[in-house]
């Protein structure tokens, strides 16, 4: 039967039949990881997606880090897909191979091409995609061996694996709704709880979508592997960026544009104080999530793919983790919120970090900056200067992603001026740094005070028996 005469329903039905019947451990998470990657694949491709720090010059750019990247991606998909191919379907891919290659006149291997593309059952689909996955493998592996690849040949490669993806009868996951059963659930109690509490039916449907986007935003970044030890695990972790800024920039458009007019038909909201909690919740989770990819992709991970230093690398990812994992969490409890205002983060998430907690930690950071930087005004030797180095790699992985976007290149200037020094700065070196150190630390201190006027920390102060702690450690 032809994809146009079948029912959507129908194809999923039978999609979900053959699934069931696998015999694979933990096949839905294979599944889901397998599905998650094929969409990164075609996303990656688009330079929008990339922490390119000039998308002017994309033209002129080697795309040999990123080609790595692909190769990376796709030889996990051949993993993942095998992994949900029986054992001698598994074997049998690669003898199918050979015969087409090397034992078929033409006329057979057409044949035998037009019955494989039929895909007349999913058990048909994946090794088809596996072996044109194997494929394209082999002709990545050839372009990672040249030194320079332009834009054209990076474009065009996304175009035949989008192609690949695309023409995928059972297993291209553009083809299915945003959301399944299977894959997407709300599982945490209070969450439940407090959607099925909603009378109005599209504020319900509405307010699940987006719980479903955050809670499926947080389930791709499980896939960011930042404890890894090797360069190239790290920066295969741009493939699940690029899909979650690519679905993260949806959610914010389905906040700004769509949820407003679903909830207010013709202009006569229903559920009025609902609502307009709904809608306030909106606009701040809108605000934020705009501002935190801007700093996400123009700053912590800008040109990731050509840094050479392991430590700098994992801090760029791990940080970048961190603060998604962190917003995507405060977006599902500021919605929670709006429909209960008795939910906390906690009651949610075991390892939620309030914006208290965070203004708490952050004021505290820069406190102790401006005191090692007061040290070292005063008294700069070899050991103060490693002080400083110490205490910047600490702010860099655990202090920097809490600061505002707009203060990022302030500290980033002030950090790489330090990495130019040496552990012994003496005279000309010596007064220019002492005066580079007297500036940031006036930045320092107005910042402090900004932080300081945060509504969270009214009241507030600062427990410096605790920061001098901390500062006994560093000094």
């Amino acid at each position: 039967m032809k994809e146009g005469k079948r029912a959507y329903k129908d194809i999923l039905r039978e999609r979900e039949h053959f699934l069931d019947g696998l015999n694979v451990e933990n096949k839905d998470e294979v599944l889901f990881e397998l599905e998650m990657l094929l969409k990164a694949l075609d996303r990656f491709f688009n330079p929008d997606n990339l922490p390119f720090s000039n998308i002017d010059d994309i033209v002129s750019r080697n795309f040999v880090h990123e080609i790595r990247i692909v190769k990376h991606g796709v030889d996990r998909a051949i993993f993942l897909i095998k992994a949900l191919i029986p054992l001698e379907e598994s074997s049998a891919i690669y003898f199918r191979n050979y015969v087409e290659r090397e034992l078929l006149q033409d006329y057979a291997r057409d044949i035998l091409e037009e019955k494989s593309l039929s895909q007349e059952t999913p058990g048909e689909s994946l090794p088809l995609l596996c072996l044109a996955f194997l494929n394209i493998s082999e002709i990545l592996s050839a372009l990672c061996q040249r030194r320079y690849l332009g834009h054209t040949l990076f474009h065009s490669m996304g175009q035949l694996l989008s192609r690949e993806i695309a023409v995928n009868r059972w297993f291209n996951p553009f083809k299915f709704r945003a959301f399944l059963p299977r894959f997407d659930r709300i599982t945490n109690p209070k969450i439940l709880k407090v959607v099925k509490s909603v009378k109005d039916e599209e504020v319900k449907r509405n307010v699940s979508i987006v719980f479903l986007a955050f809670y499926r935003l947080l389930r791709e970044l499980h896939y960011v592997h930042s404890e890894a030890e090797d360069k190239e695990t790290l920066k295969s972790s741009l493939l699940i960026f690029s899909l979650v800024h690519s679905e993260a920039k949806a959610i914010n458009m389905f906040l700004e544009k769509e949820l407003p007019f679903n909830l207010r038909v013709g202009g006569k909201p229903r559920s009025e104080k609902i609502i307009r909690e709904v809608l306030s919740a909106a606009d701040s989770v809108s605000f934020q999530l705009g501002m935190e990819l801007k700093k996400l992709f123009k700053q912590i991970l800008r040109d990731v793919t050509e840094v050479v230093s392991l430590i700098k690398l994992k801090s760029a990812i791990d940080s970048s983790k961190g603060i998604l994992t962190n917003f995507f969490q405060q977006a599902i409890v500021t919605f929670a919120h709006a429909l209960d205002e008795r939910i906390e983060g906690k009651d949610i998430f075991t390892d939620y970090i309030s914006k208290l907690e965070q203004s708490l930690r952050l004021r505290e950071d820069i406190w102790l900056f401006n005191k090692i930087l007061e040290t070292g005004e005063t008294t700069m030797d070899g050991k103060t200067m490693k002080a400083i180095r110490d205490f910047i790699t600490y702010f860099q992985s655990l202090a920097f992603p809490l600061v505002r976007y707009s203060d990022h290149d302030d500290f980033q200037r002030f950090c790489e001026s330090v990495g130019s020094y040496g552990n012994e700065v003496l005279g000309d070196k010596l007064a220019e740094l002492k005066k580079t150190i007297q500036h940031f630390r006036i930045f320092l201190e107005t910042t402090l005070g900004h932080i300081n006027n945060r509504s969270e920390l009214r009241g507030v102060p600062l427990d410096e028996t605790h920061a001098r702690d901390l500062l006994s450690q560093f000094l």
